[in-house]
């Protein structure tokens, strides 16, 4: 896995988006923050992100939103949503809706380790070429 992916963590509690900051820099990914949905948004239309880690409420948009207008931006994203508000349903419209993974809170760094690698481990699969050197588009994970 190369630690150098970009990581956008979309949650509108603070102290969650230092908690995903601190443990995932400590990993070694590069890592950016959004404290609300139409944050995320913006920065998803004018960055490149690997991945975005999303919460599903989110005060202004929902992260449903967030995982649409990624997958609006670029249909390969990959998407692994984690929510302290799952359903069956929920997590069935999100799948529904392409994202890759469904992750509970409360977070930890092994409940976190697994559906972060695994979307690496398959880049023959899901790589797409956007100039030169082949970069991997995973996008969000949904944070409830």
């Amino acid at each position: 896995m190369n630690k150098q992916h970009r990581i956008l963590v979309v949650d509108d509690e603070a102290s969650m988006r230092e908690f995903l900051d601190v443990l995932l820099s400590k990993e070694g990914y590069r890592v950016s923050l959004a404290k609300n949905g139409k944050q995320a948004v913006k920065l998803i239309k004018n960055n490149s992100h690997d991945l975005i880690l999303s919460d599903i409420r989110l005060g202004d948009i929902t992260g449903l939103d967030v995982l649409k207008e990624a997958k609006k931006q670029d249909p390969d994203t990959v998407v692994i949503m984690i929510s302290a508000y799952s359903t069956t349903e929920i997590a069935v419209d999100a799948m529904n809706q392409g994202a890759y993974d469904f992750v509970q809170k409360p977070l930890t760094i092994l409940s976190l380790k697994p559906p972060l690698q695994k979307p690496w481990n398959l880049e023959p699969l899901t790589m797409t070429k956007k100039g030169d050197p082949w970069s991997l588009r995973i996008i969000s994970i949904l944070i409830g």
